[in-house]
């Protein structure tokens, strides 16, 4: 009994069911895309036929006609309303995943793109320290304090050398020419140790340098 009463609805929820105006199934009904065992009494009190009147309309309407105005014309039929017992409320699609298992699954995709971007930035810089591109930024320190070490020590074992031909030149004590030298090296070494110092702690810790493929570096790497 419940089914039979379903079926037949009026012209007003025939129309809300199929998303159009209950003037556009007026027309239909006049222009005889629904008409027969599709209506059950006549006139304006006349009621439809939902199971049958759209099998008609799946055979009369276009597709132009069913997505007229940009509104899809709905011809499947819904469920019929449980009259047993009232439906439970139902809060958003109930189809719908909760929302605490979207912001897991966006989290894990997060992480999983943070992860394949290291993963990438890693084998790109190792990709151009092989080549020759990158090099380690404190292995040229230290061979550059090695080879500053050495010019050092070689300017410093040179300065008894120049006392010799100082003191020759001006007939004065050799011994006297190489304390003075040794003075003076001794006053500029450290102030130029202590400029050095001062530009070095003014520069960045890491240093991006273009280059025709210019990679991002973040380790102490530097172009070669």
């Amino acid at each position: 009994m419940h089914a039979a009463v379903s079926d037949v609805i009026s012209k007003a929820e025939f129309a809300r069911r199929r998303n159009v105006s209950p003037g556009r199934v007026s027309q239909w009904i006049s222009k005889g895309k629904i008409g027969g065992d599709a209506l059950v009494g006549e006139g304006r009190s006349a009621q439809i036929r939902e199971a049958v009147a759209c099998a008609q309309l799946n055979r009369t309407l276009d597709v132009n006609q069913r997505y007229g105005n940009g509104l899809s014309t709905r011809l499947d039929l819904q469920a019929p309303p449980q009259l047993d017992k009232p439906a439970p409320a139902v809060v958003g699609d109930p189809g719908a995943p909760p929302s605490n298992l979207y912001n897991v699954n966006d989290q894990i995709a997060r992480e999983r793109l943070i992860q394949l971007q290291r993963a990438n930035r890693e084998a790109e810089r190792q990709e151009a320290i092989d080549a020759g591109r990158l090099t380690d930024a404190n292995a040229v320190r230290q061979q550059v304090g090695r080879e500053i070490a050495k010019l050092v020590s070689h300017f410093e074992g040179a300065l008894a050398n120049f006392a010799t031909a100082l003191a020759a030149e001006f007939k004065v004590p050799q011994r006297d020419v190489l304390h003075l030298l040794r003075a003076e090296y001794r006053k500029f070494r450290t102030e130029a140790a202590e400029a050095a110092q001062a530009a070095v702690d003014d520069e960045p810790e890491t240093v991006t340098v273009s280059t025709d493929d210019p990679i991002a570096d973040d380790d102490g790497t530097t172009a070669a």
